[in-house]
C-alpha cells in the first residue's frame, strides 16, 4: 500500500509541475488544488474596519455635519478621510440632506436683537 501512495504522489507531483508550468502558478498551488478542488481559500489580511468602528462612525457621522477628516481625528480611525467618505456614502441607512440655508439678516433684524438686549 505504501509504495502505491508513493507512485500517486510522484504522478501527482510530475503532472503538478507539467500543469504549473502551463498556468504559470507554483507546484504548491497545484498541489492544494488537487487535494481538495472545492476548498476555497480566504485571501487577504486582516480588516482595518472592526464592526465596531463601524458602528462609532456611523452613529456619529449620522447626527452631525463634520467632514470626514474631523471623524478621522475624533474617533481615531486609522484609515483615510476618502475611505470614511466610501463607507458612509455606501450606507444605505445614511442619506445626504442639505441643510437649509439661515435667511439674510436684515436691518430690522438687527434693530430687533439690539432691542431685546437692552
Amino acid at each position: 500500500m505504501g509504495a502505491n501512495k508513493d507512485w500517486i504522489a510522484e504522478k501527482i507531483t510530475i503532472f503538478g509541475n507539467e500543469v504549473a508550468k502551463l498556468i504559470q502558478r507554483s507546484l504548491g498551488v497545484v498541489q492544494n488544488f488537487l487535494k481538495s478542488p472545492e476548498a476555497k481559500r480566504k485571501g487577504g489580511g486582516n480588516k482595518k474596519l472592526t464592526p465596531r468602528d463601524l458602528r462609532r462612525l456611523k452613529n456619529r457621522a449620522s447626527n452631525s455635519t463634520k467632514m470626514a477628516r474631523e471623524l478621522k481625528e475624533e474617533l481615531e480611525l486609522n484609515f483615510s478621510p476618502r475611505r470614511i467618505q466610501e463607507i458612509l456614502s455606501s450606507d444605505s441607512d445614511l442619506q445626504y440632506r442639505k441643510m437649509k440655508s439661515c435667511p439674510i439678516l436684515t436691518n430690522s433684524h438687527m434693530v430687533n436683537r439690539i432691542a431685546a438686549m437692552v
